[in-house]
């Protein structure tokens, strides 16, 4: 199969850049030309001209064949027939050798279970990601010759590591940016899978206490709350509902929560920086937008082993406290009376 393989990429490569040799095409007349062929035949190709400009490198060198679409678009700007460029079949895909990537398994599978846990320090996922990487590299097993099976495939298989973690990497990114909103313990209830909050008819009773609380807040202090919590308004639309300032709204809205979670906790809730108003006077002070207080906030959470939600969740946290619709918790409190020091208060006002 190796050896098959081999005489295939060659054929190609020979067809291929002698088609192109023999007009004295450069590559980017070739692309030009295939475009133009391309939109004669309302065939769609990339846009992209650095990305079919790879394509065609690829092409010429054997490391992939040009599918139905390109096979005729070539055929047609070279004016011969398929066959004649060299190309084999699609139908012909290059089997897995699995006799060899067993056996490569069972020499390098060591070597690439370390090399992962250096990078990340967890021996567990090391593993599952040793498995991957190898399947990665299988793919294309069949292009390295074999000889360098024994002791040459380290750096083939360093690529596909690297390969492996930036992926990794990626999805945990991407899934901490995308449950960020919904998974903030600060804003939601977690409800134990364990123990005491795992019974549902307690969670009810705690539900229901929660209701009588809030019949128990000052008339206005329950409207305050009904109103951002039922419909979200925020402190500006609430004020007009009652004829309030809104920096009034804002106070009477933290004071709510403040007895709310006296009620529940029995101890005080420190709300850090005052008020939303505040927050803005001190940011505008030092020249930040929000997403740079942001930013901020998550640059002094890391130097100190706090943990806290991404930069892009956290710059929609800011604009609500600063519109005073969510008041600040206490561990985003004691940060921003860090990061937005006394000083910058004076400056801004």
């Amino acid at each position: 199969m190796p050896g098959i393989t081999k005489e295939r990429r060659i054929e190609q490569v020979t067809a291929l850049r002698a088609a192109r040799a023999e007009r004295g095409w450069e590559p980017a007349e070739l692309i030009g030309r295939l475009r133009s062929e391309a939109a004669a035949r309302g065939v769609a190709i990339t846009a992209d001209y650095r990305g079919l400009r790879k394509r065609l490198r690829n092409w010429e060198t054997g490391t992939q064949t040009p599918d139905v679409r390109y096979r005729e678009l070539l055929a047609a700007v070279y004016g011969v027939a398929v066959s004649a460029l060299g190309l084999p079949e699609e139908s012909q895909a290059v089997a897995w050798d699995a006799e060899r990537l067993g056996r490569v398994f069972a020499r390098y599978h060591g070597w690439v279970v370390a090399r992962i846990y250096r990078k990340l320090g967890d021996y567990h996922l090391a593993e599952d990601l040793a498995s991957e990487t190898f399947i990665s590299a299988g793919k294309g097993l069949h292009l390295v010759e074999p000889e360098k099976d024994e002791d040459g495939l380290r750096p083939y298989l360093a690529m596909h590591v690297r390969w492996t973690i930036g992926t990794h990497f990626k999805r945990a990114r991407i899934d901490r940016e995308t449950t960020a909103d919904v998974m903030d313990p600060e804003h939601f209830p977690q409800w134990e899978a364990t123990g005491d909050g795992s019974d549902p008819e307690r969670a009810a009773c705690e539900r229901t206490d929660a209701g009588r609380l809030l019949k128990d807040l000052p008339t206005v202090q329950r409207q305050v709350m009904y109103l951002s919590a039922h419909d979200d308004l925020n402190a500006v639309d609430i004020g007009r509902r009652l004829d309030m300032d809104p920096d009034t709204v804002r106070g009477i809205y933290r004071q709510a929560v403040a007895a709310l979670h006296l009620a529940l906790t029995g101890e005080e809730l420190i709300q850090g920086t005052t008020s939303g108003s505040e927050i803005q006077r001190a940011r505008q002070g030092r020249g930040w937008t929000q997403a740079q207080l942001a930013e901020e906030i998550v640059r002094h959470a890391r130097l100190n082993g706090l943990d806290v939600v991404a930069p892009r969740s956290l710059k929609v946290y800011v604009s609500a406290w600063e519109q005073g619709r969510k008041p600040v918790p206490a561990l985003y409190g004691e940060i921003l009376t860090r990061v937005l020091r006394p000083e910058d208060m004076e400056q801004a006002a």
